[in-house]
């Protein structure tokens, strides 16, 4: 029943969006901006639900029982690239945490869940701000100061295209972390950039 349910919202939709289409080939002008508008937005509930759905997949452990990883599952299935699919699992990942038991938990990045939730960001941003706080310097920062950076980051989504994010966020990140690596610590990283 509930297959049957989902099978009926989903042609539901499909035709929703095809009458839009058909009427929006009519629109001009101030319209057919709005229409634009209106995409980007349905776009960012698309990315919200995928992240969503993939998050759900891991938890609920569905690649473990077909012997996949997550990554090569999902880029397999939405035919991504190894790179993106990755992305995508990182980000699914860090916007819907789950316990073992699949008890949604407090969410890693809980201000840019809470902008990917209300559609105002794109999954672009997300992955940045996802990227940016898992760098050593971002980790130097301390607990307190690294929650307030994420919160800035997801207000800045909210102006910035990614590109634009990626800059902010690494000069506020590198301004916070003023002391830098530790000489052993970086002293590690050649070393392991010479290894690769």
């Amino acid at each position: 029943m509930f297959e049957h349910s989902i099978r009926d919202a989903r042609e539901a939709v499909t035709t929703a969006l095809a009458d839009l289409r058909a009427d929006a080939s009519r629109t001009t002008g101030q319209g057919l901006i709005d229409h634009l508008t209106y995409l980007n937005t349905l776009r960012r509930q698309i990315e919200h639900d995928t992240l969503h759905t993939i998050a759900r997949l891991n938890t609920e452990g569905e690649f473990e029982r077909r012997a996949a990883r997550p990554a090569a599952a999902i880029a397999d299935l939405l035919r991504a690239a190894p790179a993106h699919a990755r992305r995508l699992v990182r980000t699914a990942t860090a916007v819907f945490t789950t316990s073992l038991t699949g008890e949604a938990l407090e969410p890693k990045l809980p201000a840019t869940a809470t902008a990917l939730a209300g559609y105002e960001i794109d999954q672009a941003h997300a992955e940045v701000i996802d990227r940016a706080l898992n760098t050593s310097a971002a980790h130097r920062i301390g607990v307190e100061r690294w929650t307030g950076v994420e919160a800035q980051l997801a207000d800045w989504a909210r102006t910035y295209p990614p590109d634009q994010l990626a800059h902010l966020a690494h000069a506020l990140i590198d301004r916070l972390d003023a002391d830098g690596p530790q000489p052993g610590e970086e002293i590690g990283r050649a070393s392991c950039r010479e290894r690769v």
